[in-house]
C-alpha cells in the first residue's frame, strides 16, 4: 500500500480529460512483483502548476478546465498477493455469485463510519477484526495511508485462553461476559466462574474461579500491544500530527467497554467508537435494522455503500461472469418498496 504521483505537461494550458488520465496512467506505472496485482488505486487530489523548489501548487478534486502549465495526480494504491486474490475469487464464484471488485477491508468501513469532514480535517479509521487490525489514515478528503498490524480481536482471546489455561470458546464467552479494556473501571472485584482445558475429562473436579479485574488485566496488555502498534506505525510515517479528527474504532474488536479510552490514553489524540452514517444509508434508499449497526458489521454495511469512481483504477473493471454480484442481492434486499 503506497502513495504515488503521476504528472503530465499541459501544451494547450488547459486540463483535458485525456490530461488527466494520463497523469492517472503515469502513477499507476509502477513495477508489480509477480506475485502480486493491484486491487485499487484511488484518486486522491490533483495539483496544478506543482513548483519543483517548494513543491507547492494549486489542490484540486476537479480539474478539467482549469488552466496550468503542468498536472500532478496524488494516489493511493493497494496490492495483494495473487494467492489471495485467487482464493477470494473462488469463494465467491463457488457460492454462486460473481465479483465485481476486492475493497481493502478499512476504505469499505469508511464508508459507513467516516464523515467527509473528517476526512478533510484527517482522520484514522481503524478497524478491529478478528484476525488482523486494519487501519486507514485520510487528510485533505482522500486516504493518504493504509496498513495492516497482525493482531485483532482473537490475540485477545488467545491470551486470555494462555494466560488462565482455558479453550478459546470459554476465553471468548470470558472476554464478552465479563471483559473490559481498562482495569481501573472495574471498581469492585469481583470472582468469575470458568471452566478450564481439562474439565471434561474430570467431571468431578471443583469449579474453577479467576477474580475479574485478572482477566482484565490481560485484555488491557493484548489491546495495549494493539494500539501501542498503530501508534508507532503512524508516527513512522510522521502522520500522527496530521489527525485533527483523532481516531475511529469500527470491527467485533472494538465492542469491548472502555476500547476507546484505552486507545485514548496509549494516543493521547481524540478517539471515539464508531457510529453508523445513518443519513447516508438513508440516501442510499436501504433499511436495516438496528442490530446491524453493531461496530461488527463496518465492513459489510461499507461494501454496500462502497462505489468504485470512475476514474479510479479499481481491481477488475467488469464482473468476472455474468452471475450478480452478492452485493447487489444484498442492496435489491434492504432496498426500500417505493
Amino acid at each position: 500500500m503506497i502513495n504515488r504521483d503521476g504528472h503530465t505537461f499541459l501544451p494547450t494550458n488547459e486540463v483535458s480529460e485525456g490530461n488527466v488520465k494520463s497523469a492517472v496512467k503515469n502513477a499507476c506505472g509502477i513495477p508489480t512483483p509477480t506475485n502480486k496485482q493491484v486491487i485499487s488505486s484511488v484518486i486522491n487530489h490533483f495539483i496544478l502548476d506543482k513548483d519543483s523548489a517548494t513543491h507547492q501548487g494549486v489542490v484540486t478534486k476537479y480539474p478539467v478546465g482549469q488552466t496550468a502549465t503542468n498536472l500532478e495526480v496524488n494516489m493511493h494504491i493497494v496490492t495483494v498477493s495473487n494467492q489471495c486474490v485467487s482464493a477470494i475469487e473462488q469463494s465467491i464464484n463457488g457460492s454462486g455469485f460473481g465479483l465485481n471488485n476486492i475493497v481493502l477491508n478499512s476504505m469499505a468501513s469508511s464508508e459507513a463510519y467516516i464523515t467527509q469532514d473528517e476526512k478533510d480535517n484527517g482522520v484514522c479509521l481503524v478497524d478491529i477484526g478478528a484476525g488482523v487490525t486494519n487501519l486507514s489514515v485520510f487528510t485533505k478528503g482522500g486516504i493518504t495511508y493504509s496498513a495492516v498490524i497482525q493482531k485483532g480481536g482473537d490475540q485477545i482471546t488467545e491470551d486470555i485462553a494462555y494466560a488462565f489455561d482455558t479453550s478459546f470458546e470459554e476465553a471468548e464467552r470470558l472476554k464478552l461476559e465479563y471483559g473490559d479494556a481498562q482495569v481501573k473501571s472495574i471498581r469492585e472485584d469481583k470472582l468469575v466462574p470458568f471452566q478450564q482445558i481439562n474439565d471434561d475429562d474430570d467431571p468431578d473436579q471443583s469449579e474453577h474461579y479467576l477474580s475479574q479485574q485478572s482477566l482484565v488485566e490481560v485484555i488491557e496488555q493484548s489491546y495495549s500491544t494493539i494500539f501501542s502498534s498503530i501508534k508507532k506505525v503512524l508516527q513512522s510515517q510522521q502522520l500522527d500530527r496530521s489527525l485533527k479528527s483523532g481516531f475511529v474504532l469500527a470491527g467485533g474488536g472494538a465492542k469491548i467497554k472502555g476500547c476507546d479510552m484505552l486507545m485514548l490514553s496509549c494516543v493521547t489524540v481524540r478517539t471515539k467508537l464508531g457510529c453508523i452514517n445513518v443519513d447516508k444509508i438513508t440516501t442510499k434508499k436501504l433499511q436495516f435494522e438496528d442490530s446491524l449497526k453493531d461496530p461488527a458489521y463496518a465492513c459489510a454495511l461499507g461494501l454496500l455503500l462502497f462505489e468504485p469512481n470512475e476514474s479510479d483504477f479499481n481491481f477488475r473493471g467488469k464482473q468476472t461472469n455474468k452471475q450478480t454480484s452478492i452485493l447487489s442481492k444484498i442492496r435489491d434486499h434492504l432496498s426500500t418498496k417505493l
